[in-house]
């Protein structure tokens, strides 16, 4: 299995390198998800690929943000410079991006960004056909889950066995950007869940961070790991260190490799707590950590008692001088000091805590390792080459010859050097094999190991001293350029696809039309009654029971016959093998007259099903640019749910610049995020979420999160306004969509009613008066846009 190393910085690639990774991921200073790292221009990426490619390392870059209709020609662009300099691959999440690159760059090698949600095996059947070699896989699935992926695709499986985890499937989540405009799939999260939150009528025994997980560690289930048939195993952290990198490659590494490991090391460096997270089923309770999200080190001692501002430790594990040390404190600010000489008794230690209140017993971690810090900074600022491809090295002398080396290389690389002297007859002792292979075997700071020297040489000859030199010098040098030479011969140009047609001045005229979703019949029927002109009908989702949630679309389906208004299946965005089965035997049972999908995967499974009618797509697809449009228009896709972290202004652009039909939500509650987490799993799970949903998740500055659970034990954060544009009635009219929708899957009838009435009335000019300026109301990113 391939051990896959995250690079924001030369320094961490160094260290990722020198420490033993199969490859490194890195981003460039455009689009790519981590925006906040140091990351690479393109002058540095050039130089990291010549490094990494040398070493017999592969660079994947990242590219693997949400891109606009006028980023992505630049994007494009981009990609080609990468693939000319020597990319072995680029990570992407982008429909738009993904479609054009595979089209216009067919060479160019593309990965599948965690980013794109995959999470069932049919998922990746759509991936495949968008040119992917590689999926990242969502980090919600159990091995057994990835083993039945594993069986049904051609594509490389790459997977996350180490680091920081998100709450929320990743590319679902929007609570960053709605909260404070950084949105997470153009690399700006500012992480909310790593926040603090009460839960009104909840208490949590741990804290208040009660959607901070722990950071995932896998390194105990390699043999898992390669009997799913996991390709590549996947390390967190372009935003960390290059020593948290360095300790973090060179534990697994010595894992992967059958070799003895401290695994205490992965303490030593940031880490918030470890988890095996969902990979063996349902997480265990200390999934979260509730405590602070910081560092939390390794455990080392406790204090023994406190005499005035003296601090005495009790030590349980090995500290040495120059190692950090963190003491728990009663104001969860953690006191931390450097352990110095003189705190050292025979003991364990003492250290004034200059007034801070310490209790006795306070636990005390060390947060950083002297010595192995030390080990690993030699690794990536020490000249010498730590990381080096094996070789066998030829030499032959003879007579009035000049001296010839021949290197090849583990991979095949063969070069040879011819010297500018010619040997002759020494007038003492002449050149001996020992000294020959002395001066050739000097290779400490280059990237090879001769582990074989064959030395055919006559005796009684003699050249300089500084010949040998210079050959070894240009032997190197040679060697190194041959290494490069298959990436050197890159030259490609854009193949560019044809721009896509702009659309017909007469579908832009047509009246918008007003669709709704629901949950129940009497939701369905309200909105009917109030003048929606499509419904899409998700069930029970958030209840469970009856078995069969769609159990009403049939009775809504007669309903929409009678009052001539289609009726949609509307199916989540998440939806696991075992949640497909269950509602491929439900969708047997209904009328329906189209689909609202939420992934590919339900789509390609229930291609028969849906037959010929009319497929839409949600806002879970994040459609940000008119090839995203394509993509999914040359799928068979009628409808397309823009994303909701578009302006209005660019779904306008879009609508006009393309002939699709696009819907866009208006009004409603809007989902933060989707998150196989269930907050009330540390209460015990009795159903709770039935009787005490939606719960109220309260952030320190009195913003109100509900949370919903529906039957799949998935947890459906909204965001703490709902959304409303019903002041905007002449914008929605002139921008060019089909349909707006309203979300009314979480409301009841009477609400519905309401809403589909005013919006009715603003659609046809008339005075509404629905009051929609209060706090309780946002106009999401529709005015305001994303960064």
């Amino acid at each position: 299995m391939e051990l896959l190393a995250p690079a924001g910085s030369f320094d961490a690639l160094r260290a990722a390198v020198e420490n033993g990774a199969d490859a490194v991921y890195l981003g460039g200073t455009r689009f790519s998800a981590r925006a906040s790292a140091a990351n690479f221009d393109d002058k540095e990426i050039q130089s990291a690929l010549d490094y990494c490619h040398i070493r017999g390392v592969k660079v994947y870059v990242t590219v693997n943000t949400l891109l606009r209709q006028d980023e992505l020609e630049r994007a494009l662009d981009y990609l080609v410079d990468l693939y000319n300099w020597g990319a072995d691959a680029v990570i992407v999440q982008d429909l738009g991006l993904a479609r054009e690159a595979h089209r216009q760059i067919p060479h160019l090698e593309l990965h599948a960004s965690t980013q794109m949600t995959a999470h069932n095996p049919w998922d990746l059947e759509t991936l495949e056909q968008l040119g992917m070699k590689r999926v990242v896989l969502a980090r919600e699935l159990s091995f057994e889950q990835v083993a039945e992926i594993e069986k049904q695709t051609p594509l490389e499986i790459e997977v996350f066995v180490h680091g920081a985890l998100c709450i929320s499937y990743s590319g679902q989540c929007l609570m960053s950007s709605l909260i404070g405009g950084r949105s997470g799939n153009r690399g700006l999260c500012a992480q909310p869940c790593r926040q603090p939150y009460s839960a009104a009528g909840l208490s949590f025994s741990g804290g208040e961070y009660i959607l901070s997980p722990r950071d995932l560690s896998l390194i105990q289930y390699l043999p898992e790991l390669e009997q799913a048939g996991v390709d590549s195993l996947k390390i967190e952290g372009r935003m960390k260190r290059p020593e948290y990198v360095g300790v973090v490659v060179r534990t697994y590494r010595a894992a992967l490799n059958g070799k003895p490991y401290n695994e205490s090391d992965l303490e030593a460096v940031f880490n918030r707590g470890f988890t095996t997270a969902y990979t063996l089923g349902r997480p265990h309770k200390d999934f979260i950590t509730y405590s602070s999200p910081r560092h939390h080190g390794m455990l080392v001692g406790k204090v023994e008692s406190v005499q005035g501002e003296i601090a005495w430790i009790k030590l349980t594990e090995p500290v040495l001088v120059g190692d950090g040390l963190e003491i728990e404190t009663d104001d969860g600010k953690p006191f931390g000091f450097v352990a110095a000489d003189e705190m050292f008794t025979r003991q364990g230690l003492f250290v004034s805590v200059r007034g801070r209140r310490i209790q006795t017993q306070a636990s005390v971690y060390k947060t950083s390792d002297a010595k192995l810090t030390a080990e690993i900074q030699e690794t990536y600022n020490s000249p010498r080459a730590f990381r080096k491809v094996e070789a066998e090295l030829f030499v032959v002398l003879k007579a009035s010859q000049p001296l010839q080396l021949r290197l090849i290389d583990e991979d095949g690389v063969s070069v040879s050097v011819q010297g500018m002297t010619k040997a002759v007859p020494a007038l003492k002792k002449g050149m001996t094999e020992d000294l020959i292979r002395e001066k050739l075997m000097r290779l400490g700071n280059d990237p090879i190991h001769v582990k074989k020297i064959r030395i055919d040489l006559e005796p009684g000859l003699h050249i300089p001293i500084s010949e040998v030199n210079g050959a070894r010098r240009t032997l190197v040098e040679k060697w190194s350029g041959a290494r490069l030479e298959p990436y050197r011969v890159r030259s490609i140009a854009r193949q560019k696809s044809p721009a896509v047609s702009t659309t017909e001045t007469g579908r832009l005229s047509r009246p918008v039309e007003l669709a709704v979703t629901v949950s129940d019949f009497e939701a369905a029927e309200a909105a009917l009654e109030a003048g929606a002109d499509l419904l899409y009908f998700s069930g029970a989702v958030f209840h469970r029971q009856p078995q069969d949630w769609l159990y009403q679309l049939s009775k809504t389906w007669e309903l929409g016959q009678q009052k001539q208004v289609p009726v949609f299946v509307h199916i989540d965005r998440i939806t696991t093998a075992s949640t497909l089965m269950d509602l491929r035997g439900s969708l047997t049972k209904h009328n329906f007259d189209g689909i609202l999908l939420g992934n590919f995967g339900t789509w390609n499974y229930l291609v028969d099903i849906i037959g010929q009618r009319p497929v839409h797509t949600d806002t879970s697809f994040n459609v940000f640019n008119p090839s995203a449009i394509q993509f999914l228009a040359e799928r068979g896709v009628s409808g397309i749910t823009v994303s909701l972290e578009l302006r209005l202004d660019q779904i306008t652009q879009l609508a006009h610049s393309i002939p699709y039909d696009l819907a866009m939500v208006v009004h409603g509650p809007v989902e933060s995020m989707i998150s196989k987490h269930c907050i009330l799993r540390e209460q015990g799970c009795s159903q709770q979420c039935q009787r005490l949903a939606p719960i109220e998740l309260e952030d320190k500055k009195g913003f109100v999160f509900p949370a919903l659970f529906d039957r799949f034990c998935q947890m459906h954060i909204y965001n703490s306004r709902e959304l409303s544009l019903l002041e905007h009635g002449d914008e929605m009219q002139k921008c060019g969509v089909r349909w707006i929708r309203i979300e009314g899957r979480t409301k009841k009838a009477e609400w519905i009613g309401s809403v589909v009435r005013a919006y009715r009335m603003a659609l046809e000019g008339k005075p509404v008066s629905f009051e929609t300026d209060g706090d309780e109301f946002t106009k999401g990113h529709y005015f305001r846009g994303v960064q």
